[in-house]
């Protein structure tokens, strides 16, 4: 890469691995594409008119019991402050602290019918109904956000940090229905919180902050052919 442009010629979004048990489930690392429901919150963004996807690092494991999908995983959402000398061109960036790192628990249960029992039962004239929650939280307790310092150490970095004692409860609630040649989608989400400290130009506003976002989406398709 940088020979005919500054950016590499090939990117890579993805890169994960997957170890499967058919008796206890499915364990996956690496970074990965984060989907669910309609994608309001977490989107893999592979439509043909998708410009940008949810891809995160993260640990997961997920099963299956009584009909039902259930997974977690830890995220690693964000690492903050990265050290990189530039004055050493063959050393590697690392995250510096491990104290500004946003700290991010996904937990999901889901019924969701196989492909090959779904299409059978629309062939046959029933009906189908798949949903599930979604749940995250999110933490952060320190934030080297807005701060630039490319000569900072390991060492140094602490001295960089500004208290943000952030947390975040996200639940997400997603049904479909199925009957036919009619597909009804629904997806709700929520994200309440609090953070005591906000970024206002270079410096941080501290105070007691309050989060509460809703968002929702419906989405109704009759396919006539």
């Amino acid at each position: 890469g940088r020979r005919n442009s500054l950016q590499d010629s090939i990117v890579v979004r993805r890169a994960w691995a997957e170890v499967t048990n058919r008796s206890l489930g499915q364990l996956r690392f690496g970074r990965m594409a984060s989907h669910w429901g309609l994608g309001i919150l977490a989107n893999r963004g592979d439509g043909i008119d998708a410009d940008f996807s949810s891809d995160v690092d993260r640990i997961m494991a997920v099963t299956r019991l009584a009909g039902f999908y259930l997974a977690a995983a830890w995220d690693f959402a964000g690492e903050g402050f990265i050290s990189d000398t530039v004055t050493d061109l063959a050393e590697v960036p690392f995250d510096a602290t491990q104290s500004d790192d946003i700290s991010q628990f996904v937990f999901a249960a889901a019924r969701r019918t196989d492909e090959e029992e779904q299409r059978a039962r629309l062939q046959r004239g029933d009906w189908v109904l798949n949903g599930g929650m979604y749940f995250v939280y999110r933490s952060q307790l320190l934030s080297s956000a807005g701060v630039s310092d490319p000569f900072a150490s390991s060492t140094t970095a602490g001295s960089l940090l500004a208290r943000r004692n952030a947390q975040a409860f996200i639940p997400d609630v997603w049904l479909q229905f199925l009957w036919g040649d009619l597909r009804v989608e629904l997806e709700a989400v929520m994200i309440a919180g609090s953070i005591e400290s906000i970024q206002n130009g270079d410096a941080y506003q501290q105070d007691d902050y309050s989060i509460l976002q809703f968002g929702g989406a419906l989405e109704a398709e009759y396919r006539l052919l």
